[in-house]
């Protein structure tokens, strides 16, 4: 599972940590997420070790977060989870902001590494 260069600007108004900026972003597919991909996130940001809050508590918050502003995390029963239609509807302007900031970030790199092998 690759995670983004960037995650996507989301307004500051949702109060969203980085932890839950990230679970988020592995969103911006129109795919089930797993639980492994969430969880690979969320151990990144733990600081007790392997110990802490089980996923369902990260996603709790995360969708407490996201209701007022109409976006939904619904469950698919022993596979993961994934975003309702009207939820990617209303995240695709971030969604795309952030495949432009990205593409940007790997372009540039990539022009980078180009133009090093070309001196070389």
């Amino acid at each position: 599972m690759s995670f983004p260069v960037f995650p996507p600007p989301f307004p500051p108004s949702w109060k969203l940590i980085p932890r839950e900026t990230q679970m988020l972003g592995l969103f911006a597919t129109d795919r089930i997420v797993s639980h492994a991909d969430l969880e690979s996130v969320i151990a990144r940001h733990r600081r007790n070790g392997p110990k802490g809050r089980p996923l369902k508590v990260h996603v709790h918050y995360l969708r407490a977060k996201l209701a007022p502003y109409g976006i939904r995390i619904v469950s698919v029963w022993g596979t993961g989870f994934r975003l309702t239609a009207e939820s990617r509807a209303v995240l695709a302007p971030y969604f795309a902001a952030a495949d432009a900031a990205n593409s940007a970030a790997t372009g540039e790199a990539g022009a980078a590494a180009s133009a090093a092998d070309a001196a070389a």
